[in-house]
């Protein structure tokens, strides 16, 4: 790839990262609220030690994604007091457009990327619609997940501590970047796999076919 086409990708990724990141600013409430009942059903299914309600609320200005949880049995907490089962208290909150980065940088990344034709557009649609789900659940809900269960200290039984190992290990790779990373890894894997599946008809053209601006000859 020449530097003059990456250089195109460069300036198309550049201006759906400000058409995509004005949209969410404008729009992060009803689209907060939109993700709320996926987000909380997924961190209702990753643990069973509590259940977890999601709300969009106003902090100082802005909109923040909080989540008030009850205790579901008894469990022992790291400062040495005990949650009786039905007990509530406060999971922390994310802000709401810090939520939507993940899938912005998504979208960014399949968006910008060169693509053969409508076969491989298409493809990249579908695999966005089964990545995004599985990338909130990886990103925001992680996080959420992760910062409760930092909180609370486990003394029940059935619960192997290398399942709550993996949990929290996920938490500090996603905390310590790993949350930026994962979209552009989700992106690649769309892209590579609407190029196999989709772009078959444009690979099997004639030798000699004038390939799309911005693309390799085949």
């Amino acid at each position: 790839m020449t530097p003059a086409r990456l250089l195109r990708i460069c300036r198309r990724a550049i201006l759906v990262w400000c058409l995509l990141s004005g949209a969410g600013f404008f729009l992060v409430r009803p689209l907060a609220a939109a993700l709320l009942p996926a987000m909380g059903w997924m961190i209702n299914h990753m643990q069973s030690d509590f259940r977890a309600q999601l709300l969009v609320e106003d902090f100082k200005g802005s909109p923040m994604i909080m989540m008030p949880c009850v205790t579901t049995r008894a469990i022992a907490l790291a400062s040495g007091g005990f949650a009786a089962p039905d007990s509530s208290f406060d999971g922390g909150g994310v802000d709401a457009v810090h939520a939507l980065v993940p899938i912005v940088i998504f979208l960014v990344a399949v968006i910008s990327w060169p693509v053969r034709g409508w076969h491989e557009m298409l493809g990249r649609a579908l695999g966005s619609m089964v990545l995004l789900p599985p990338l909130v659940a990886m990103t925001t809900v992680l996080l959420f997940v992760g910062r409760v269960e930092g909180l609370l200290h486990r003394l029940t039984t059935g619960v192997a501590p290398s399942q709550r190992s993996a949990l929290l290990q996920s938490y500090v790779f996603m905390e310590e970047g790993g949350r930026w990373l994962v979209p552009l890894v989700a992106a690649m894997l769309c892209i590579g796999i609407g190029a196999k599946l989709f772009g078959r008809g444009r690979a099997s053209s004639p030798t000699g076919a004038t390939p799309e601006p911005g693309l390799p000859a085949p």
